[in-house]
């Protein structure tokens, strides 16, 4: 028998879900300053009060998509780290990488908080966070590649990481100045380069 407070919990988090889905849009489409609670309550169909309910503020509203972004992201990681060939895992994940990144609305949406991010110090906090949990699952991803292979250093380990993650970074940035980028053609490039950064 389902316990009734089950069915209560997925109704906050889909209502919660609900909000985070309009405020996405309206951030894409207005900006994180041009989005008020008021736009983002009528794309989500329901009363700002109730939108209060939930989050705070705006800036809580950001904290939760980019906190929902990193448990999909540190997921698909830890799948990475549970199998058996790592590299080969993760290179098998590049693919999906490379569609999330070239995907125009979601690229706008986190540029949109990485903008924010320089402005406002409580979303500078957040995503600083969150890279700190995504950098350091990365360097456990490199490390758990090369476990037969010599050691790097300290610095070169962590450079490694972050060139890893300027190139996925980079493709945000790309999707959106080149509507016309040859996917395959990418894939192509990308795979062989990863592999060099992981197990060269």
């Amino acid at each position: 028998m389902t316990p009734p407070e089950e069915p209560a919990k997925k109704a906050c988090l889909d209502r919660r879900n609900q909000v985070l889905d309009a405020a996405s849009e309206c951030f894409c489409a207005l900006g994180f300053h041009g989005a008020s609670i008021a736009t983002i309550s009528k794309s989500a169909g329901m009363s700002a009060g109730h939108i209060y309910h939930y989050f705070e503020n705006k800036e809580a509203i950001i904290a939760a998509i980019v906190e929902r972004d990193l448990n999909e992201v540190l997921g698909i990681f830890e799948q990475v780290s549970n199998a058996e060939d790592v590299l080969q895992a993760f290179l098998n994940r590049t693919s999906q990488g490379i569609d999330a990144k070239l995907d125009r609305k979601a690229s706008a949406l986190k540029i949109e908080v990485f903008a924010e991010a320089g402005r406002n110090a409580k979303v500078e906090e957040t995503l600083l966070r969150v890279d700190r949990l995504v950098s350091a699952k990365i360097l456990e991803i490199i490390q758990s590649a090369r476990r037969d292979l010599p050691p790097l250093s300290e610095a070169e380990l962590r450079a490694r990481g972050e060139v890893l993650g300027a190139l996925f970074h980079g493709l945000m940035l790309r999707s959106l100045c080149n509507r016309n980028i040859d996917r395959r053609a990418l894939l192509s490039v990308l795979e062989p380069t990863i592999r060099a950064l992981m197990v060269a």
